[in-house]
């Protein structure tokens, strides 16, 4: 699914290559008429209802989870807003920098995965301190499956994979966008899924299934934790994991700003009447 909507993306960004925002611009091509009602709805919902308190969320779990400490809900949400703001500043600030360091943690956060799959393969072959990791791949399939479950699994599978857009954010800042998105952006997907994979394989090897449904977001701090004790080590793995969630945070402000200026940009182009006249 998440290959397809790429081709899609990457089908859209050759028609329109001097375009950033993504689905603004795509959009308003796609339907122009009514004129302007798209962008118009677009802004509307990316200002009220879009949101990234996701990664801000995971990114305080993974804090309090350096001090192992258990948050009160305010200290937690409280730390999100904090860790919010300081990366928006950080971009509203300096851009550049934002673009690099960016790019710098999902270095980091690819390094962390391959850790992760390397680490969950030792696991299954005996060689740590799990006694059994064979234990959640005995009947996988036991429970009753209802199609709420499926949904949300399959909603939350997808949302995992939906970074690429990102690239689309931007599509106007990049050289040659069309060739090197379609170079490389379907070699990322594959590593990704790739590793992906492999990392929940080595939750399952490392951590029981009833531990996982009540974890959340914090699975690989109980990976970590499993796998290695409670030492100095597993503090670093979880600020490794936390850096992740604010690298996350960085791609998607700067991602969603270009939406919201491509929005503004195609309101601004006409007034406020002519809008009002075309939808009606």
């Amino acid at each position: 699914m998440s290959a397809s909507a790429m081709g899609v993306y990457l089908e859209y960004a050759a028609y329109f290559p001097n375009r950033s925002g993504s689905e603004v611009a795509y959009l308003e091509q796609a339907y122009p008429r009514p004129r302007y009602f798209f962008p118009v709805t677009f802004a509307v919902q990316s200002v009220i209802l879009s949101f990234s308190s996701g990664n801000a969320m995971v990114f305080a779990q993974y804090i309090f989870a350096i001090r192992d400490y258990t948050p009160t809900p305010w200290e937690q949400k409280g730390v999100a807003v904090a860790g919010y703001t300081l990366v928006t500043l950080l971009v509203v600030f300096n851009t550049k920098f934002s673009y690099r360091l960016s790019n710098a943690i999902g270095m980091i956060k690819l390094m962390t995965l391959l850790f992760v799959a390397i680490t969950g393969l030792v696991v299954l072959g005996g060689h740590t301190r799990v006694r059994d990791p064979g234990l959640n791949f005995r009947q996988p399939f036991k429970g009753n499956i209802t199609p709420y479950g499926a949904t949300t699994a399959l909603y939350k599978i997808v949302f995992s994979y939906a970074g690429f857009e990102n690239a689309f954010n931007v599509v106007n800042e990049v050289k040659d966008p069309v060739k090197k998105i379609k170079a490389n952006g379907f070699i990322a997907l594959l590593l990704v899924t790739l590793l992906y994979i492999l990392a929940n394989v080595a939750y399952f090897a490392a951590v029981l299934k009833t531990e996982l449904k009540n974890a959340k977001q914090i699975a690989a701090a109980l990976f970590f934790t499993h796998v290695f004790g409670t030492g100095g080590a597993i503090k670093g793995l979880n600020f490794l994991i936390a850096l992740s969630a604010v690298g996350s945070l960085i791609a998607a402000l700067l991602g969603t700003s270009r939406m919201i200026r491509e929005c503004g940009r195609c309101i601004y182009q006409a007034p406020a009447t002519s809008i009002l006249t075309d939808i009606r």
